[in-house]
């Protein structure tokens, strides 16, 4: 009977495995295990997401509301957020040092613009109104003040688009952390 049981739980563990990985497919998404010490360590042994388990949570959760098991996980997910952070500021070191580093609008643009870009990051919320300068290589910030025809609505939105089309990665990170690269950086392919 317990080896029934066994083979149910395996089962079990196996179809959630399964689903997690359809889900993580498409979004690119932490992971955090809540619930008993023997069946977390059991999916563990199973499961083909190990790298996307961000935390593993020990206890019984059963009857925990969202509220709850919200509050439970924001100590986990601040740590996972910092950790991130501290990964995305260490790429930009290196950029820094490799001599791959574009920051600010204006020059991420002249980049973009030559497909080279491997991964930009971008502050959360972060637009630029910009107009071209004649060339559609060269931007500049948009004065409100003067009516051009030659505005573009947000800067940020068409790099982000440019960089996908390049084969480029985007990253989005909380407001502030690029205050030093103005809100938004760039690490070149050469």
């Amino acid at each position: 009977q317990s080896k029934d049981k066994e083979i149910l739980q395996n089962k079990f563990l196996k179809h959630i495995d399964n689903a997690l990985s359809a889900v993580l497919h498409t979004n690119n998404l932490p992971v955090f295990l809540l619930g008993a010490e023997r069946m977390l360590g059991h999916f563990a042994s199973i499961t083909a997401n190990a790298n996307s388990i961000a935390a593993t949570i020990h206890g019984n959760y059963e009857e925990a509301g969202p509220a709850e098991i919200q509050q439970l996980l924001e100590p986990y997910i601040n740590a996972w957020k910092a950790e991130k952070n501290k990964q995305v500021l260490d790429e930009i070191d290196q950029a820094i040092k490799n001599k791959k580093l574009e920051a600010g609008v204006k020059a991420i643009w002249t980049a973009v613009k030559e497909k080279n870009c491997s991964l930009l990051i971008v502050e959360k919320n972060y637009m630029y109104p910009a107009d071209y300068t004649g060339d559609e290589k060269y931007i500049q910030k948009h004065d409100s003040a003067s009516v051009s025809i030659l505005n573009i609505k947000d800067a940020v939105d068409d790099i982000i688009e440019e960089v996908i089309q390049a084969g480029g990665e985007v990253r989005f990170v909380d407001e502030g952390l690029l205050n030093e690269y103005l809100h938004i950086a760039l690490v070149r392919y050469y």
